[in-house]
């Protein structure tokens, strides 16, 4: 064959390629959307797809797990649609969880897929809906949707595809307005509506609002009763967080952490994990992973973890490394529900002190990861919330202790779904209710010891052990003389803090000491939605939320908003410290005026001007409740807050937003009580309908 004949026949079939081609996007354009009841072609790792292509949305906003949603089981979930014909995709939308980034990408033959349109996360919670017009023209036959990237728990309700763009515009979404809500939706809700009711009665039968003669004769049984409803506050009745009574994200941080302290420490915890899953054939779920460097809150896309910086810098024996990946085995399949493992890597790491560490690393040190084995740890901070109510009865009345109660079982900022079912987070609690009823019965030694022993498992407590020994100090200072419970005070610390040294040196390392220092300098300066604190408040505004700031196409999406908070912050450096020495002067004056107790707690404001820390930790304003029963002037302010979070929680779906009114709403309450406390630091008011004479106290 010669060579023109060749050069022939190969135009030929070029020119035949070429009709072929054309002829397979050159179907006539269908009016409607191209996947409304189409079946998946192939589906992996997604629950309930055929929901995506139903035809039906919800409401925008809605619970990422709505009925009306799929769900994806691992980050690696795809569903592959067959269309018939290759078609070009002029119009596509998604209602998918708002907060992460979902990949629409097409094929003409099946095999190789191009990249047609990435939905990025959206500034709204929950569900929310995108769409994009003229997506590029891209003939495809093959639509797959999969998930890149987010916090690793993925959902959608509806993917719609037009070839024609005036039939998607004359073709809105179907939204199903009359969905009921998700059971554990309505749980939650009817579980916050019901801790209004406990903490409002609650309050009432503590204030001697009405019945005073009743309750005065009765108080102890009608102080069982407000513990006991109480209890079953902070548990939402029993619907606990919606889901579970286990908080395995946080068990996950609290059991790993201190149990191969002595391998990981602070900052390799996550990449250990990483190449423990991969070891376990689980590494292609970080493909579409971020996940967090611990060494500094970096954020990184999960193949970091492969490169020498990501990499475990840990040392195991063979049996200790065999062990730490049976407890990850175990984590994975307790977290199967609300994603993979990985999801927990772009958390910010074990963070707690280091005498905290050695609490809990003797719980957990001999110890395998189960349901059975987290769940029975987790009684350990029921029976601290136990012994702190036990603590404040004996040292203030069985009314203060309920009133105590009420107030720690319903607030929204220190509620279940943060703290409820985890591991050791509340044992500070009990060491500060010993110290501030030890205090209230003089008991310097018990209460320097508490008190320290509460600094030492939560570190901010530390304010309340240095207001103390400041009223010991006053006292010295009035009496020109050491004073017998200074000194004794003084012993207790040395002794308590001794002990502490002796005890972590051993357990964890001296080096951890050193590592938490930088612990808390990096978790200082990277701010979150869920924090209070002045410093926070004068840097945060509603134009400038999180959700407004976010910049997906940076290695750290928040990188914007974070630096914002650090610059405002420094830049209000002044009025920090002008509300700082207005703190410091309160204590002063209530340690020379008034008693232990109320000095200890004239802590509050100063802890509140100095740092931003999460709002769970605020759960220190409950201790407030011992003498808010005798300051008439500010206690519904107290009670005021607690049930306002509680609304906050009920009314505005963002996090941030919550946190935002309820920090302005902080900050007057701890105004209110500040000036409360200034103008009456050593006087007790009766409470009120009393006919008790309440001594004063001594000036």
């Amino acid at each position: 064959m010669g060579v023109n004949k060749v050069r022939i026949f190969a135009g030929l079939g070029s020119l035949g390629l070429v009709l072929l081609a054309q002829s397979a996007v050159a179907q006539p354009c269908p009016k409607g959307n191209l996947l409304e009841g189409r079946a998946p072609l192939t589906v992996q790792d997604i629950e309930a797809p055929l929901r995506l292509t139903d035809g039906w949305a919800t409401v925008d906003q809605m619970p990422y797990d709505h009925p009306d949603a799929a769900k994806w089981r691992g980050p690696g979930g795809a569903v592959t649609w067959d269309l018939g014909a290759a078609y070009p995709l002029s119009a596509l939308e998604l209602q998918a969880d708002g907060n992460d980034r979902y990949l629409v990408s097409g094929s003409v033959d099946g095999n190789r897929f191009e990249t047609v349109w990435t939905k990025e996360p959206a500034a709204v919670p929950g569900l929310s809906t995108t769409s994009r017009v003229d997506a590029g023209a891209f003939a495809a036959r093959y639509v797959r949707l999969q998930a890149t990237a987010g916090d690793g728990i993925y959902s959608a309700t509806e993917l719609r595809a037009f070839c024609d763009k005036e039939a998607f515009r004359q073709q809105p979404l179907h939204v199903r307005q009359n969905v009921p809500l998700p059971s554990n939706v309505k749980r939650q809700v009817s579980g916050n509506s019901g801790q209004l009711v406990v903490l409002l009665l609650g309050s009432l039968l503590a204030f001697g609002a009405f019945a005073p003669a009743i309750i005065r004769r009765f108080r102890v049984l009608f102080s069982l009763l407000i513990i006991a409803a109480a209890a079953l506050g902070w548990t939402h009745f029993l619907a606990f967080n919606g889901k579970s009574d286990l908080h395995v994200g946080d068990a996950f941080h609290y059991f790993m952490g201190p149990k191969y302290f002595r391998n990981t420490g602070y900052f390799d915890l996550y990449r250990c994990v990483a190449r423990a899953e991969r070891e376990l054939g689980h590494g292609e779920e970080y493909a579409t992973a971020v996940v967090r460097d611990s060494d500094d809150n970096r954020v990184w896309h999960g193949s970091w973890f492969a490169t020498d910086a990501g990499r475990c810098r840990a040392e195991f024996t063979p049996a200790k490394w065999d062990a730490f990946k049976r407890d990850v085995t175990a984590f994975r399949w307790l977290i199967r529900d609300q994603g993979s493992i990985a999801r927990l890597l772009v958390d910010h790491g074990f963070n707690a002190t280091p005498f905290h560490a050695t609490y809990l690393r003797a719980l957990v040190l001999h110890l395998d990861a189960s349901e059975l084995t987290l769940r029975l740890l987790a009684q350990m901070d029921t029976l601290s919330m136990l012994g702190a109510i036990a603590a404040l009865w004996w040292g203030f009345g069985p009314m203060k202790a309920a009133l105590f109660a009420v107030l720690l079982g319903t607030g929204a900022f220190w509620g279940y779904p943060w703290l409820g079912g985890t591991i050791g987070r509340h044992v500070w609690v009990f060491w500060m209710a010993l110290g501030l009823s030890a205090a209230r019965r003089k008991r310097p030694a018990l209460a320097t010891v508490a008190l320290t022993m509460a600094g030492l498992h939560r570190l901010y407590p530390l304010f309340f052990l240095g207001a103390y020994l400041a009223w010991h100090g006053a006292r010295a200072l009035r009496q020109r003389r050491w004073t017998a419970a200074l000194k004794t005070s003084l012993v207790a610390l040395a002794v308590t803090l001794s002990f502490a040294l002796v005890a972590t040196t051993v357990s964890v390392g001296p080096r951890s000491f050193l590592d938490y220092t930088h612990v808390i300098s990096r978790h200082a300066g990277t701010p979150g939605g869920n924090r209070l604190g002045f410093p926070l408040l004068l840097s945060t505004h509603p134009g400038g939320f999180a959700s407004n700031l976010m910049d997906s196409r940076l290695t750290d999406p928040s990188e914007v908003w974070v630096q914002q908070v650090r610059d405002l912050s420094h830049a209000h450096w002044p009025l920090r410290v002008f509300v700082s020495l207005l703190s410091l002067l309160l204590i002063g004056r209530v340690a020379m005026m008034g008693s232990p107790w109320v000095t200890i707690l004239a802590a509050g404001p100063l802890l509140f001007a100095l740092q931003d820390i999460t709002s769970y930790d605020f759960i220190w304003i409950t201790f407030y409740g011992v003498i808010a029963i005798e300051r008439v002037r500010w206690r519904w302010w107290l009670v005021g807050f607690v049930a306002l979070s509680i609304v906050l929680w009920l009314v505005l779906p963002d996090m941030e937003q919550q946190h935002f009114v309820g920090n302005w709403a902080l900050l007057l309450l701890l105004s209110v009580i500040g000036i409360d406390l200034w103008q009456r630091p050593g006087r007790a008011i009766p409470p009120v309908n009393s006919r008790r004479t309440i001594p004063v106290e001594p000036r």
